[in-house]
């Protein structure tokens, strides 16, 4: 029977193995890459020559896994491509990758297992079983990061949102037409409100491209499930169909948002003392009671040796 040392010691070799290989390939493509932009632009500056994010031999490697995994129901697609879209990945092969990065998980959780028993040499129907374990574990593993994804990336905007409106409101007060506006916002607050920026970016792209206005603000809310954003997307639709005035009431939105927000971190603040309560058990109770009672239990264990 192997030892579980050299098991060990095998898995050690097989990941340094790996990874050297992987990173010999990369390597090699960059200077190859390298050299090409220095023959095209005389200077080794490849500022405009980016690798493509499915470029490489890990996302080829997962891109071919994806493609197997990829389910055939066209709404089992648009499905998950959707998900993809709320939590900020257009890639349009996103969801080839995110299906090979499942498969490649559990594959990644498998093969360690299976062969730990392989080398101890007892292989029993029980243990086989137990294998779609560590696997089932790393294909839904994705799943949970794209919920908490999505999840945080609400939060985002619905933090982001009031500070971006008011912004918005003194760009269209000065005079700037409503798409421009939203143009000035994105450039303004690209480190401050990376997502809205990002996401009032795709906007004037698309009205830039010919899509009329209602049109893209529609795209906007399909492309972010947040309620807050929702809103503000509906306001915006009903006055551009009504012609009332803009301003007003994006001003009486913001009001209403702030307002959440404030509420929101209230109720935050009256569920800390409630979460509070476990530590306080477990970690601050027994130290205070052994503070409080460990003299008397001292003071007693002197008492009976001494016969009182």
């Amino acid at each position: 029977m192997i030892s579980v040392t050299l098991f060990l010691n095998i898995l050690i070799f097989c990941t340094t193995f790996g990874t050297s290989l992987y990173l010999l390939t990369f390597i090699d493509a960059w200077y190859l890459k390298k050299g090409v932009v220095k023959k095209l632009t005389k200077t080794g500056n490849s500022e405009y020559f980016h690798d493509r994010p499915d470029s490489g031999l890990l996302f080829n490697t997962v891109k071919f896994l994806g493609k197997f995994a990829t389910p055939k129901e066209q709404s089992d697609i648009l499905t998950i491509n959707q998900k993809l879209i709320h939590a900020g990945f257009r890639h349009p092969d996103a969801g080839i990758f995110f299906f090979g990065f499942k498969i490649g998980l559990g594959l990644l959780f498998f093969f360690p297992c299976l062969l730990y028993i392989l080398l101890l040499g007892t292989i029993c129907v029980q243990q086989i079983l137990i294998l779609f374990i560590p696997f089932s574990m790393g294909y839904f593993i994705p799943d949970l990061v794209l919920k908490k994804k999505i999840n945080s990336r609400q939060i985002s905007i619905f933090k982001e949102l009031p500070d971006t409106l008011d912004l918005l409101m003194i760009c269209l007060q000065a005079g700037l037409g409503f798409d421009f506006a939203l143009y000035r916002v994105c450039r303004e607050l690209t480190n401050i409100a990376p997502v809205l920026s990002r996401e009032f970016g795709l906007y004037f792209l698309e009205v830039k491209g010919g899509i009329l206005r209602i049109t893209a603000l529609e795209n906007l809310g399909d492309r972010n499930p947040s309620k807050s954003l929702k809103s503000v997307v509906t306001v915006l639709l009903q006055s551009s169909k009504t012609g009332t005035d803009m301003i007003r009431a994006l001003e009486i939105h913001t009001d209403s948002l702030r307002t959440l927000r404030q509420q929101a971190a209230e109720e935050q603040g009256a569920k800390l003392s409630t979460k509070l309560t476990l530590p306080l058990v477990v970690f601050i109770l027994p130290a205070l009671m052994l503070i409080i009672l460990g003299p008397v239990i001292i003071n007693f264990i002197n008492l009976v040796k001494d016969g009182f």
